[in-house]
């Protein structure tokens, strides 16, 4: 994602004192999503902290160094920044047979982070095939996960379905945990 806007910060320190800059700042991504990045602050010219004074300090945000593509094999990637401060990812898999998650810290850390299954295809009828395209939503309180499936007798007869879970934690929507799936409306 681009940067958008960095957000400007102000330090006071008393004269003759080392001036203490932060580790990170806050930045505007594009979307109005807020993060934080890690900064390298230009070298402080100590004269300038001797006496009384404003000056102006630059620095360099450090960016993730993400991988390109972020994970291999997943297709319609989506992903999620939970209010608990993780990123939820989950995508369509080869196979179109089953529904993963991943969750990490930062964007960059999801192409390392375990991924779980957290729901497999029905062996017959609906939701028997081609699943594909999940999105995570946290609405009201609960975990959704919308969803295209067709039927197993013929994969291309294809609708939107839903997962729910009333779990903290969208890793445990395992069908015998939440079993709730429907037909979307």
């Amino acid at each position: 994602m681009k940067i958008t806007n960095i957000r400007e910060i102000e330090v006071q320190a008393a004269a003759g004192r080392e001036l203490l800059l932060p580790k990170t700042v806050e930045v505007e991504l594009e979307g109005g999503i807020i993060e934080r990045y890690p900064v390298e602050w230009e070298q402080v010219d100590t004269s300038l902290l001797a006496g009384p004074g404003e000056f102006v300090m630059e620095g360099e945000i450090v960016d993730d160094d993400y991988p390109n593509p972020l994970i291999e094999q997943r297709a319609d990637p989506y992903v999620l920044k939970h209010t608990d401060g993780y990123y939820y990812f989950t995508a369509s898999v080869p196979e179109y047979d089953r529904i993963i998650l991943r969750r990490a810290k930062t964007i960059a850390g999801l192409a390392a982070a375990e991924e779980k299954v957290i729901w497999r295809k029905h062996d017959q009828g609906e939701m028997g095939s081609h699943i594909r395209a999940p999105e995570l939503h946290y609405i009201d309180g609960r975990w959704y996960i919308y969803f295209a499936a067709g039927t197993a007798e013929d994969k291309w007869h294809i609708r939107p379905y839903v997962l729910e879970c009333v779990d903290e934690n969208p890793l445990t929507i395992i069908e015998h945990l939440c079993p709730k799936s429907s037909a979307a409306r």
